[in-house]
């Protein structure tokens, strides 16, 4: 030892005698060289015996292959089976000769039947005990192949709540060995092997019933492993020790495991001993959980009685916090051991007492440089715990079965405004600590706007955690995106950009740099990158990144949901430029995630919402299987929403898809020759519903446009007057173009309810002058469209609309530009469409408009032979589609007949497709 070790070691001890404790004198006696304990969790042997001398030596039936440990309570070695009945391997512990006795070889044979009856998962199986001829107790455990559980948790980098799912399984064994009267007595790193796995493995009993008091992991009256004892057992009250002397080491365990560190820290076993018998343990910071907290304070309680009753119990509570409950430990928080801390007046020692206030200056996540008043920490941590509590009830809320939790947020509203009045009334909370409980209790309901104001408010004193930094990248990076949109509102250019600019530096970097922030000691490391990266629209990483955060927190849905909506991003994006049908495979994916995470927040708006509108999408790619499973959707559908409306009035997605579903189905109803009036009808209303409670909403009005031109239609067949209804859709589409000029959405509506009055006074008033007007219109606002979102889709309807205007030119005579308008029409779609099946009303269309080209041609005398070779290529290419329809290949055959009924081409060159199709 250093001459400053010795002078620290004889101080304690001097004050220890000077002291007098009677239980801490016994316990000093029993070992009188520090030096064996100075790593209290792995004593070194210093004997001599010859353990070489062991190798291949027989015991019973095993024979010692070769050393694998030793330790200052037993020496490990590799044995196998020797009677050749089955091929075993495993550990056979010796104990050290000097620690033998006749008491002790004693228990062992006693106890060796009470050891064997343990049968569980989480607890090495003891195989076999004997003694040597020289009296030395020896026994066989499984041999387990692993690491501790210390080091098991930092090389696999797990996390808090990993780390409790690891603990848990030490807790289940100790429940099932206290249910069959059997005590551990020596819980520690060393005696807990987790596999490789993830098993733990819970090793070397201090063979002890519950109803007899002699332990065999040290000699005398010491029971247990210094650091890891409670204080009975540091006292040496061997009757005093029962189930709740092994809750105390799991607490120490659980410290050790989440901290890293030891809740009571000496030099010597004298002064181990002293803390564990009248210390507070150092409290944890501001990193961890209070709940956490909680727990481990209430397994580390002195007084027996304190602690948890059982093991069960410890469950009980370790569940909860993992399911956001409320943690029964909480009335024991680690505030309330500061306070603890303050009232006791132990003047050990100058070094005991800087330890001991720069424990209590950690207090209550960091924040408190000092206390200068026991009633303020005590008012501060009341308030604190109160706002834990709604926040703890928010999140069982949203863990319920299907509810209507707008109800329970009525009631946690009036909570959060009573504990703010009465905060403020206080006066006592100058640190933010309040503010930040407040603000999170706010952001969990989803009212992020008075989330932020919160959170700005404890940040303002000073207030700092990773949770709050959390809420405000959120807030910031929802607030972000409305500036977005706000700004697509503005006209001019230059305007736009430096409103853009100006809301970047308020919204989009302080969302990045305080959700960066966030990640320092946060346990959703890779969520919160995923958030980083939904801020800056990558969404490779974001689905890369909370996929990571779900295998370490399966249980963290929200993690499933931003994963889920990263996906059906990416749908949308991909499908309107390779076709939807080409990568559905992301919006199942996209839906598995989100049932996962409704399965578990059964009650969380935003998982409805979000499901809501895949169902949506979902419908709506129906059209591309044939309607496949369109009832089974449209009922889901409608499930989903309702419910989304229930549980989130606030949000406008639920309104648009409900009416997204309706004309869907009418679509649907219409290709089935049904009547489509009630469905588009019902359609309308909804968007009419929703602009009640969102009053000039720019999603419902471009939504309603579709339904009114369906209705529209409709009034056109049973010869009724359309105009109202196109002029309401028209109107619609103004409001919402003033609402934002930078969308295509106002221009797109508008095209098509042009292209649908173009047909109206073609066909229904034989006025091809006001029809060609409406038809050019339609035409340069596709135009427009696909200068601002050039995709297949778009391609489709500029080029449909221009086959519309060249029948309008044939019409007029104008033959030569109707071709020339075909001819492109012909072209730009089919070298936009995809060559799929599900393309196949597409292709037809196209070949169609390309007979029709060639028909024109032959009018006018001119050249069909590149037109009919173009045409013969476009029905070999739809031919080799593979799961076309019976309907679909009797088209086929039809315009195959055109081809060939009028000598345009060879019936050769359609053997192969006519072979494949009849």
């Amino acid at each position: 030892m250093s001459n400053n070790e010795n002078k620290l070691d004889n101080k304690i001890k001097s004050i220890l005698d000077a002291i007098k404790d009677e239980d801490t004198l016994d316990l000093s006696n029993e070992v009188s060289d520090p030096e064996i304990i100075r790593d209290f969790s792995n004593l070194l042997d210093k004997g001599d015996d010859d353990h070489d001398g062991l190798i291949g030596a027989k015991l019973g039936h095993w024979t010692i292959k070769e050393l694998i440990g030793k330790g200052g309570m037993s020496v490990v070695f590799l044995a196998e089976r020797n009677d050749e009945q089955l091929n075993q391997q495993v550990a056979l512990k010796v104990l050290p000769q000097g620690l033998a006795s006749n008491n002790l070889v004693s228990r062992f044979i006693r106890e060796r039947q009470i050891l064997s009856d343990l049968n569980h998962q989480n607890i090495a199986k003891l195989y076999d005990v004997g003694v040597t001829e020289r009296g030395v107790p020896w026994f066989v455990m499984e041999l387990i192949q692993g690491q501790t559980i210390l080091e098991y948790a930092k090389s696999h980098e797990l996390n808090i709540e990993q780390k409790i799912i690891l603990f848990k399984q030490v807790c289940e064994a100790l429940a099932y060995s206290h249910a069959q009267g059997v005590v551990h007595r020596d819980i520690k790193p060393g005696n807990l092997l987790v596999t490789n796995e993830g098993v733990v493995k819970l090793l070397d009993f201090g063979i002890a019933s519950d109803d007899e008091q002699q332990s065999l992991t040290m000699t005398g009256a010491i029971m247990g492993t210094p650091g890891y004892m409670s204080p009975e057992q540091a006292k040496g009250l061997n009757d005093k020790i029962d189930r709740r002397s092994d809750i105390f080491s799991a607490g120490v365990l659980l410290y050790k495991l989440i901290k890293d560190d030891m809740p009571f820290k000496a030099e010597s076993i004298s002064e181990i001993s002293y803390k564990i018998i009248h210390a507070e343990p150092t409290l944890l910071g501001n990193t961890i959980s209070a709940d956490i907290q909680a727990i481990i304070f209430m397994c580390l309680e002195k007084n027996v009685d304190k602690r948890y009753a059982s093991f069960k119990q410890l469950l009980n509570d370790l569940n909860a916090y993992l399911n956001g409950d409320v943690v029964n430990a909480r009335k024991i928080t680690f505030l309330g051991r500061s306070i603890k801390k303050i009232k006791k007046n132990p003047v050990l020692s100058s070094v005991l007492l800087l330890a001991l206030l720069a424990t209590i200056s950690g207090v209550a996540y960091g924040v408190y440089e000092s206390i200068a008043s026991v009633k303020k920490v005590q008012l501060t941590k009341e308030y604190m715990t109160a706002a834990e509590q709604i926040k703890n009830k928010i999140r069982r809320s949203h863990m319920m079965p299907l509810h209507n939790v707008q109800n329970d947020y009525a009631e946690y509203e009036k909570d959060i405004e009573e504990l703010r009045i009465n905060i403020e009334a206080s006066g006592v909370d100058n640190t933010g600590m309040s503010d930040f409980a407040l603000g999170t209790a706010y952001q969990n309901m989803r009212f992020y706007d008075k989330a932020l104001k919160y959170f700005k408010l404890a940040e303002s004193k000073g207030f700092e955690s990773s949770e709050m930094y959390i809420g405000l990248g959120e807030a910031m990076a929802i607030e972000w995106d409305s500036q977005k949109k706000i700004a697509n509102k503005i006209v001019d250019d230059d305007e736009y950009k430096v409103y853009l600019e100006e809301a970047k530096v308020k919204y989009y970097y302080p969302a990045k740099m305080y959700l960066e922030k966030a990640q320092k000691g946060s346990v959703h490391q890779h969520y919160l990158k995923s958030k980083i990266a939904l801020v800056d629209n990558d969404l490779d990483t974001v689905i890369d990144e909370a996929l990571l955060d779900i295998e370490q927190n399966p249980w963290h849905y929200e993690a499933l949901k931003i994963a889920s909506h990263a996906y059906s991003t990416k749908f949308l994006n991909l499908g309107s430029k390779q076709g939807y049908d080409a990568v559905y495979d992301l919006l199942d994916l996209s839906n598995e995630l989100l049932e996962k995470a409704i399965e578990i927040g059964g009650s969380d708006p935003s998982n409805y919402v979000n499901r809501c509108t895949n169902v949506s999408i979902e419908m709506q790619v129906q059209k591309l299987s044939n309607y496949k499973h369109i009832e089974e959707a449209y009922e889901k559908g409608l499930k989903y929403c309702k419910a989304a409306i229930l549980l989130y009035p606030e949000a406008v997605t639920p309104w648009t898809n409900i009416s997204q579903l309706h004309v869907t189905y009418a679509d649907y109803m219409l290709s089935m020759d049904k009547d489509s009036v009630e469905y588009n009808q019902k359609a309308v209303a909804v968007l009419n519903e929703g602009l009640k409670v969102f009053k000039d909403e720019y999603k419902l009005l471009i939504l309603k446009v579709r339904p009114l031109i369906n209705l529209a239609e409709n009034a056109i067949e049973q010869s009724k007057d359309p105009m109202p209804l196109f002029q309401e859709a028209l109107q619609a589409t103004k409001r919402a173009e003033e609402l934002d000029s930078k969308s295509y959405q106002p221009l797109f509506e508008q095209a098509r309810i042009n292209g649908a009055m173009s047909d109206y006074f073609l066909d229904e008033k034989n006025d091809i002058d006001l029809a060609e007007q409406y038809i050019t219109d339609a035409l340069n606002a596709y135009i427009k469209v696909d200068e601002i979102r050039n995709n297949f889709a778009s391609i489709l309807n500029l080029n449909y609309t221009r086959y519309n205007l060249a029948e309008i030119k044939y019409k007029q005579a104008k033959v030569e530009e109707a071709i020339l308008l075909i001819a492109i029409s012909v072209e730009e779609r089919f070298k936009a469409i995809p060559q799929r099946n599900a393309y196949f009303g597409h292709f037809y269309s196209v070949l169609e408009s390309q007979i029709g080209l060639i028909e024109m041609k032959i009018e006018t005398k001119a050249s069909i032979d590149s037109d009919v070779e173009l045409g013969a290529k476009m029905v070999n290419v739809v031919c080799a589609f593979d799961g076309l329809l019976e309907k679909q290949n009797q088209q086929l055959v039809t315009l195959i007949k055109e081809f060939l009924g009028n000598n345009w081409i060879k019936k050769d060159e359609f053997n192969q497709c006519l072979n494949k199709i009849q």
